[in-house]
């Protein structure tokens, strides 16, 4: 898919507005999946993803197809979750109903989507950017401005909340 996007990029820059919409339907999904990660609303996801893609289009002639543009694209999606999240101090997390879309694959044990619901946002970002969208700890340091250390100390502990919270059952 890196590939497609790079060549999507060239014929962006050299002003095919047509492609745009291709660079939409490439990443779609993709952007939708990370901003529900964080926001598990199905309308805040969808208003990211808008936001998102206006930014992306606005800029859409100074992205560089040498450098990972999904992990631009990333950035950008979780800069816009976290913009929604300071705005909606309070936000309530959905029941788990909410959880038993895309994101989650379905053969997931409910317990451990229940278990991933008690985890604060950044712990549930970090757990699910490297579990589910199989980031790396480079990428997921870039998207959230953190060192790769910093990121492992987080994973490391998110994952101990997670085994915590199952085996005291508090799901």
């Amino acid at each position: 898919m890196a590939e497609e996007i790079e060549n999507v990029i060239l014929r962006i820059r050299q002003g095919d507005e047509d492609s745009f919409m291709e660079l939409y339907k490439l990443t779609a999904n993709y952007v939708y999946k990370i901003a529900y990660v964080y926001l598990l609303s199905k309308e805040d996801a969808e208003d990211v993803m808008q936001d998102t893609f206006l930014k992306l289009y606005s800029i859409r002639r100074r992205l560089d197809p040498s450098k990972s543009v999904l992990a631009f694209i990333k950035k950008i999606t979780i800069n816009y979750a976290l913009k929604t999240l300071n705005r909606k101090k309070n936000i309530s997390y959905p029941g788990k109903e909410v959880l038993d879309g895309e994101i989650f694959d379905e053969t997931m044990h409910q317990d451990i989507k229940d278990a991933i619901l008690k985890l604060d946002f950044k712990d549930r970002a970090v757990i699910s950017l490297y579990y589910f969208d199989n980031s790396s700890l480079k990428e997921i340091s870039f998207v959230l401005n953190e060192s790769e250390s910093a990121i492992k100390t987080r994973l490391f502990r998110a994952r101990e909340k997670l085994k915590e919270v199952i085996k005291d059952g508090e799901i």
